[in-house]
């Protein structure tokens, strides 16, 4: 047999299926499902849906299906959405298969509604999924402690497989799937007994298999959802190189995902599409690796053509002479998967109409960006932050009260991963679905107690993989902390101090907007102003409010902020209806009237009574009809504004 080209479609890390891009204008999953099957048809390959194995995980006929070409995912999928926080990932099924994926990996994003949802969300997609190197160890009951090194009694994890090998242009390809180790441990509810393999000795143990054995593939395609630098080292210890050594095992491309990033391989000879960061930080190592990685969200996808050698007598029966690759991004303008944008419509619907309905209005941008919460201090981290400690604090106030241990929280830790969107909100108005948006993870806020040195190396572990945008730099309530960069990772945190707020100085700052009639209004906004109360003791225990994975004894952290915000607004609009009434009042001269509301009553003083704070009726109010909390609430919201009275 002579030379030949393999044309691929690879894409990964896909969430939104619809999304506002510059100008105000849409794009969606069905224009993005329109380009893959544009390119597959140019292929001459049948572009209808397929149908479903005749039973889940049974991939006979998908295997013995004649390809043109292959269709490739890298992993994350079915979370984190607005949409997902809803469906719990269902609504990415039909958008997948539309696609026509020959075969996946698995990303971390897979297991967020726990494992036993993941199989069902799994047996209805029809492609296979794959998960080399993570295994099932149920047989180590009794057994020594957990290994990277592979097993002879490892079994794979059900609704997984380690390879699958196709027949592409008449060349025998076997597909793997390599995922890190650092990514499993923040899985929610990752079952036990499921262990991490080393990817490295995997993929070799794996290349001798299908080398060698029965399969005899002729060239190996590792999917990846890793990190940079581990892709990088993957690429030049396994050969997935420009000229590699025919005679040693190892895989051929590699194809990953979990970056969000775009980036092409310095390997990788040909290259057509928008520009990307050539020199990305984790690219240092990379000096011929054909490695791609192929951007987020539906925004872009590669389309790769795999330049073959002619079979000869060598371990690597073929090998990568050269690989073209064409970027795509998805524009306004595309045409879109007519059976898809129909099928997305209806199940949409009924979340559009909940999502945006407006929960707050923002004086300032809501910046969720990954550059932003990843790698610095951000303003709506410390927000979040903020609503959570409180929250918290009033829970463990009204436990307190019903002898439940623990009157307070010391302060709230949470890591920036968990502010998803990658995008600025506002200023303006914050609807529902941005929240969501937001914060679109199902993880519980609980309270643990931490000792100072568990607190020390929470920020130092959060703070150990700057500067690359890791989910876990943390953002903080209640602690100032002290840190320099330049420092070796676990040694970087200076100083940990608490923060007081009970006698804190209350500044104010009055801002103007343009409200939607076109007339300017202005708002004074209070503001504690926080001072050091104590250093942090490292053999102290402490309460800390904080994310937990699985934990079902919390609350949701979208819950609470959603709460926060609501309360805000009723407590804002209660306090202009007294204003408006009061003015009512003095225009007409009568302020024995009273503004009466299905649910409270405001009451106007005489003529002659002093003037009050314009919580103090509502706090008053709060104490007759309202919940015990939302009365507390308002309590300290009059007692912070005669504060500021008085100075």
């Amino acid at each position: 047999m002579a030379r030949v080209t393999v044309p691929i479609v690879h894409f990964n890390d896909v969430y939104r299926v619809r999304q506002t891009v510059a100008g105000g204008e849409h794009i969606g999953a069905e224009q993005f499902a329109a380009k893959v099957a544009a390119i597959r048809s140019s292929w001459g390959e049948n572009t209808e849906p397929r149908p479903p194995p005749i039973a889940p995980f049974s991939w006979d006929v998908h295997r013995a299906r004649p390809r043109k070409g292959l269709v490739l995912f890298s992993g994350d999928l079915f979370n984190p959405s607005v949409e997902s926080s809803i469906t719990r990932g269902t609504h990415m099924v039909p958008v997948v298969n539309a696609m026509n994926v020959d075969v996946a990996v698995l990303g971390n994003h897979e297991w967020d509604f726990g494992y036993p949802h993941l199989q069902t969300l799994l047996s209805k997609t029809r492609f296979p999924w794959l998960f080399s190197n993570v295994v099932d160890a149920s047989w180590r009951e009794g057994a020594p402690d957990p290994t990277p090194e592979p097993q002879p009694n490892d079994v794979p994890i059900h609704a997984t497989i380690p390879y699958f090998c196709m027949h592409v242009n008449g060349v025998k390809i076997g597909c793997v799937g390599l995922v890190e180790e650092e990514w499993l441990d923040t899985v929610p509810a990752f079952p036990p007994e499921f262990e991490y393999r080393d990817m490295i000795k995997v993929a070799l143990q794996l290349s001798k298999q299908l080398r060698e054995g029965p399969e005899q593939c002729e060239l190996i395609i590792a999917l990846t959802h890793c990190r940079m630098p581990n892709d990088v080292e993957l690429a030049n210890k396994l050969g997935a190189v420009s000229n590699p050594d025919p005679n040693q095992h190892g895989v051929d491309i590699i194809l990953g995902g979990h970056d969000h990033v775009y980036y092409v391989g310095r390997g990788i000879g040909t290259y057509d599409g928008a520009e990307y960061d050539t020199q990305m930080e984790g690219t240092e190592a990379d000096a011929r690796a054909l490695l791609l990685k192929s951007g987020t969200d539906f925004h872009d996808l590669s389309e790769i053509e795999l330049h073959l050698s002619a079979p000869h007598d060598a371990i690597r029966r073929r090998t990568i002479e050269s690989v073209s690759v064409r970027r795509h991004q998805t524009k306004p303008s595309d045409p879109a998967h007519e059976g898809l944008a129909k099928r997305l419509e209806e199940l949409l619907a009924h979340i559009r109409k909940s999502t945006s309905q407006p929960v707050a209005y923002s004086l300032t941008p809501w910046d969720v960006r990954a550059s932003s919460v990843r790698t610095d201090e951000s303003a709506l981290g410390d927000f979040i932050a903020d609503i959570l400690l409180h929250s918290m604090g009033e829970m463990a106030r009204a436990h307190a009260a019903h002898n439940v241990e623990g009157d307070h929280v010391d302060c709230c830790i949470i890591c920036g991963g968990a502010l998803r969107g990658d995008a600025i909100f506002g200023p303006g108005r914050i609807t529902l679905g941005n929240v969501l948006e937001v914060l679109p993870f199902e993880d519980s806020v609980v309270l643990v107690e931490l000792t100072g040195q568990d607190i020390w190396d929470a920020l130092e572990n959060g703070l150990s993989s700057y500067p690359r945008q890791e989910g876990r730099f943390p953002q903080i309530s209640g602690l100032s902390v002290v840190w320099d960069s330049s420092r070796p990772p676990g040694s970087r945190v200076i100083s940990v101090d608490f923060m007081d707020v009970s006698n804190a100085h209350v500044a104010s700052k009055s801002y103007k907007f343009r409200q939607s009639d076109g007339e300017n209004e202005s708002v004074l906004v209070l503001r504690q102003e926080p001072h050091v109360k104590a250093p942090l003791r490292r053999d102290k225990k402490y309460r800390v409010a904080t994310r937990a994975i699985d934990d079902e004894s919390g609350q949701l952290m979208s819950t609470l902020v959603r709460k926060f915000l609501l309360g805000a607004n009723y407590i804002w609009r209660c306090k202009d209806l007294r204003i408006a009434r009061e003015d009512e009042a003095k225009d007409a001269a009568a302020p024995q009237n009273a503004l009466q509301t299905p649910d409270v009553s405001f009451e106007h003083p005489a003529p002659s009574t002093p003037a009050k704070s314009p919580l103090t009726r509502l706090a008053r109010v709060g104490e007759q009809y309202l919940s015990p909390r939302t009365a507390v609430a308002l309590k300290r919201a009059r007692a912070l504004w005669e504060q500021n009275a008085h100075q």
